[in-house]
């Protein structure tokens, strides 16, 4: 069984360096097949390796990809094969200058991911026992009840903790023993204040056992309480929680920067070979009646270059995502939310306000409040000072 283990290991960490430059040669196989017309070229260095690699995923290594291990590993081995492209093929065409730009985007990148890979994003330290397997407002850590706004501003969140009867509680304000072994606790922190950045109830305990504070969750991939949970991300095999949100933000520029650098550097290489105009051609900034001249500039650069045009196309499409992203996570640093509370908000009692039963709503329903909020610049500075 532990040999098993390690054989599945060491092919989700390798199986990736394979792929990834199998993507890209599998797009020069596909172009070198349509020039020439072969049915041949086409059925062995690209049908065939699909059919092996669809085979090989449904047996042997379907479990690896499961493994946490390969994404990260797939990262790596795309950053690497970038490198590598620019190294053995474009830099002859690139001018100092923008050398020393992408070389300096690369290293920063590289320390970044892997300072992302070993980084801790606020592991705490949750000792409750009914606690260490469950996730706040989970039926097996206990109930909770509807938020509401106080005159006072502040949110009130309900919330029954299993325990014995008459245990003592530190740290928990508003307790009271009910009759039924359990501690109705009502817990009114401020959201946020200045004094404690936002956060609260940090050293909550019962007895000799620690609880999580507020805004915490329970990762099932890291097997861990996380401090400002915000998401579990596969490329890095790592939480992004509240001590390492900054840097993830900055590993994400780096991926952007690199990325975008790259795409240049592409871009003055296909233009050293001039194989972005055609005879007496040049492509205009806009027009439907060029649009077809277009099209066969694009099949004139993937036939002459494909290794190239696919790593340059790969690049793009990673930066226009990875953008998307940043801004969405700086948006919600705006808000001073985590991506877990702007998804799953109904879950959180202190993110909603219950609207009651009415003729057009019998139902009632739901009502999103975000009581963290204290404008956007303070929200940034909270953001940036409470993680670095």
């Amino acid at each position: 069984m532990m040999k098993k283990k390690v054989v599945l290991l060491l092919l989700s960490f390798l199986l990736p360096w394979l792929l990834a430059p199998a993507m890209f040669a599998l797009a020069v196989a596909a172009v070198r097949a349509w020039n020439t017309d072969s049915l041949i070229t086409a059925l062995v260095f690209v049908v065939l390796p699909l059919a092996a690699w669809i085979a090989a995923q449904r047996s042997c290594c379907k479990d690896a990809i499961q493994e946490p291990v390969f994404a990260p590993s797939f990262v790596a081995a795309i950053i690497a094969t970038t490198c590598g492209t620019y190294v053995a093929i474009l830099r002859p065409a690139i001018s100092a200058g923008l050398e020393v730009a992408f070389g300096s985007a690369a290293v920063t990148l590289i320390l970044t991911f892997w300072r992302m890979i070993v980084s801790d994003p606020g592991q705490l330290q949750v000792t409750h026992s009914k606690l260490k397997q469950a996730q706040i407002g989970d039926p097996d850590w206990g109930t909770k009840s509807s938020s509401y706004i106080t005159s006072s501003g502040h949110v009130t969140v309900a919330r029954t903790i299993p325990c014995q009867t008459g245990k003592s509680l530190t740290g928990v304000r508003d307790v009271e023993i009910s009759d039924g072994g359990c501690l109705p606790t009502s817990i009114q922190p401020q959201f946020p204040d200045r004094d404690n950045e936002g956060f609260h109830n940090n050293d909550s305990s019962i007895g000799d056992e620690t609880l999580p504070p507020q805004r915490s969750q329970f990762c099932r991939q890291c097997n861990a309480w996380i401090d400002h949970f915000d998401h579990h991300c596969p490329a890095v095999m790592n939480c992004v929680g509240r001590k390492n949100h900054v840097l993830f933000l900055g590993m994400l520029l780096a991926f952007i920067v690199a990325e975008f650098l790259f795409v240049r550097c592409c871009y003055i290489y296909l233009a050293a070979e001039k194989l972005f105009s055609l005879p007496d051609y040049t492509i205009p900034i806009i027009g439907l009646q060029e649009l077809d001249q277009a099209w066969h500039v694009a099949c004139q650069v993937f036939g002459q270059e494909p290794w190239v045009a696919s790593t340059m196309t790969f690049a793009g499409l990673q930066v226009f995502w990875q953008i998307l992203l940043l801004v969405f996570h700086i948006y919600c640093a705006a808000i001073n939310l985590t991506t877990n509370e702007w998804i799953k908000w109904e879950k959180y009692s202190a993110l909603y306000i219950e609207i009651p039963p009415k003729p057009s709503r019998p139902l009632g329903g739901k009502k999103f409040v975000n009581p963290y909020d204290q404008g956007i610049t303070w929200n940034l500075v909270q953001f940036f000072r409470s993680r670095v």
